[in-house]
C-alpha cells in the first residue's frame, strides 16, 4: 500500500500563516509522544520559493498518540510536505500529507505485540 494507495491517506493542512510557529508546534507534538524522533528526507525538490520533501518519520512510541497508549516500540511512517518560503527565507506555509492509516495499523500491531 504505502503512499501510492491514495485512499489510505489523510491530508493535514497547517493553518495558513502559521509558518515557523506551526512547524515548531508540530515538532513539539511529535517529541511529546516519540523519543528519538527523526525525520529522514528521502527526496527533496526545490523550485522558486517552494520545497517539497518526501520523508520517513520514526521514533520510539513513549506517549499517548492517536488513541494508543505508549507501546515503547519503534514506529515509522511515510509522509511528504510542501514548504512555502517568504522573501525573508522563513517558512510561511506548510502543507503535509501523512499515511495515517498505515501508522494506525502499525500502532495496533505494536500494541498486540506487547501482550504476547
Amino acid at each position: 500500500a504505502g503512499l501510492t494507495d491514495l485512499s489510505r491517506l489523510q491530508r493535514v493542512k497547517v493553518k495558513k500563516g502559521s509558518g515557523r510557529e506551526g512547524f515548531a508546534a508540530y515538532v513539539k507534538t511529535m517529541h511529546s509522544f516519540l523519543s528519538n524522533y527523526n525525520i529522514e528526507v528521502e527526496d527533496m525538490v526545490a523550485e522558486g520559493n517552494k520545497v517539497f520533501c518526501r520523508t520517513v518519520v520514526c521514533g520510539i512510541h513513549r506517549g499517548q498518540f492517536m488513541g494508543f497508549a505508549p507501546t515503547l516500540k519503534r514506529i515509522e511512517w511515510r509522509g511528504c510536505a510542501l514548504f512555502t518560503f517568504g522573501d525573508d527565507d522563513l517558512i510561511h506555509d506548510i502543507w503535509a500529507l501523512n499515511d495515517d492509516s498505515d501508522l494506525e495499523d502499525k500502532l495496533k500491531t505494536n500494541k498486540s505485540l506487547m501482550h504476547q
